[in-house]
């Protein structure tokens, strides 16, 4: 992750700003790895920096077998505290 984030800012600061492209592509493509603690840390990153291309496969999270990822995928999905002041990035149209 610090590979793709850079240098870590103070979470408050970060907290819904947009990831690049690639970023996001790697953390969507995350939350489909075998491994349990790598969904979840995709889900912690998009809990504070949400993207509506993210949601579907948050979505699918909800019935992970894992159940500390299902709840944070429930909270990813829902807490609107840990987005931030910034409105969620859109897909262009």
């Amino acid at each position: 992750m610090s590979e793709l984030l850079g240098p870590r800012r103070p979470t408050r600061e970060a907290r819904g700003t947009p990831l690049s492209p690639a970023v996001l592509d790697a953390v969507i493509w995350g939350l489909g790895h075998p491994s349990a603690p790598v969904r979840w840390n995709c889900l912690d990153l998009l809990d504070t920096h949400p993207d509506v291309r993210a949601i579907s496969e948050m979505a699918r999270l909800l019935d992970d077998p894992v159940p500390r990822v299902r709840w944070h995928a429930v909270h990813a999905l829902t807490c609107d505290a840990c987005k931030g002041q910034q409105p969620v990035a859109t897909a262009a149209v």
